[in-house]
């Protein structure tokens, strides 16, 4: 009837007791050649970060590229509407009887 009845005992597969670690907090020494290969991953990234004061140096110039890479685009298009002579005031009413 009840999802937990009063003196019942919950087994250990579902409920481990407070002294039980969980698998994943398991210190395996020596550890597994993935671990080792995970740890080393890790650390290889951790040394590729790039300093900050390296990259932010370029980094509005970046910025400024992008924008001018928009306001172009913006243009193109612009420059696309009027040759092909579409306005936005262009009838788009086709419930007319």
């Amino acid at each position: 009837k009840y999802l937990c009845q009063i003196n019942r005992i919950i087994p250990l597969e579902i409920w481990p007791s407070g002294r039980t670690l969980a698998p994943w907090d398991i210190d395996n020494d020596p550890l597994t050649h993935y671990q080792e290969q995970l740890k080393q991953a890790l650390k290889d990234y951790q040394i590729n970060i790039p300093d900050p004061k390296e990259w932010s140096q370029e980094y509005p110039m970046y910025c400024s590229q992008l924008e001018l890479k928009h306001y172009r685009a913006k243009e193109e298009k612009s420059k696309k509407i009027e040759e092909l002579n579409l306005t936005s005031n262009t009838s788009t009413d086709y419930d007319t009887d």
